[in-house]
């Protein structure tokens, strides 16, 4: 899904009132799996790569492509997930603080970083798994680095090839019923202006997806393919 649905899903599943640490965690998790892209998109642009050719080209070279396979593993979450619960078990901790290498503040602190570890692995797991079931010719190892193996889906969110323009208008309508749970949940002004703003950036989505402008070839050199093809058609 659109970055904004992950965040949105996320946030009506995980998050509570009055909980701001917990919260954060939950938003850094649903944000982070994506986070590859928007690097990838800023450091080709200072390298003043086209942006058609970023996601049409580059998107699926290296070190992006290994970069996308280590922020979107199974195998790296669920290790972080396990991490946090250990932390965050009492009883795990008690022989460290009976040999004196930890003192009863300390043992606190690690207690609670594993929690909101386990939030914001969760929170990923949670991003990933939904990404598993809508990702084709986009999909990324998602067992990396165990194995190179992909799982491409029949279906995608955005590619109108895999039904893409069909699930944005399903996403469009998740995404405006989530902002209204989210809404309801936190009446704070702040909050309420940036879920309007994460609503304003479903227009991307329906022009590349219900609008069929997702629907061209990729690989080197498809952008210039494209700006041709337009041009005889005009």
């Amino acid at each position: 899904m659109f970055t904004q649905t992950h965040l949105l899903l996320n946030s009506a599943i995980l998050t509570k009132r009055h909980a701001f640490s917990r919260n954060c965690s939950v938003v850094a998790g649903a944000l982070f799996p994506d986070s590859d892209v928007w690097l990838m998109f800023l450091v080709e642009r200072a390298k003043n790569t086209p942006g058609c050719e970023i996601f049409h080209y580059r998107y699926l070279q290296e070190p992006w492509i290994s970069l996308q396979a280590a922020f979107n593993s199974f195998l790296v979450y669920v290790t972080l997930f396990a991490v946090g619960y250990l932390f965050s078990r009492t009883t795990a901790l008690r022989p460290l603080s009976r040999t004196g290498l930890l003192n009863t503040r300390a043992s606190d602190g690690l207690i609670r970083a594993g929690v909101l570890m386990m939030l914001f692995s969760g929170s990923a797991l949670l991003h990933i798994s939904i990404d598993f079931l809508l990702h084709n010719e986009d999909a990324r190892r998602q067992f990396w680095p165990v194995s190179n193996w992909i799982f491409r889906s029949p279906l995608s969110y955005w590619d109108p090839n895999y039904f893409g323009n069909y699930f944005a208008v399903f996403e469009i309508l998740l995404g405006v019923s989530l902002t209204i749970i989210l809404w309801r949940r936190f009446p704070v002004l702040k909050l309420r202006i940036i879920l309007v703003l994460i609503c304003l950036a479903y227009a991307a989505p329906i022009y590349t997806s219900i609008f069929g402008a997702a629907n061209h070839d990729r690989g080197q050199g498809s952008c210039e393919k494209r700006i041709k093809t337009n041009q005889l058609g005009s």
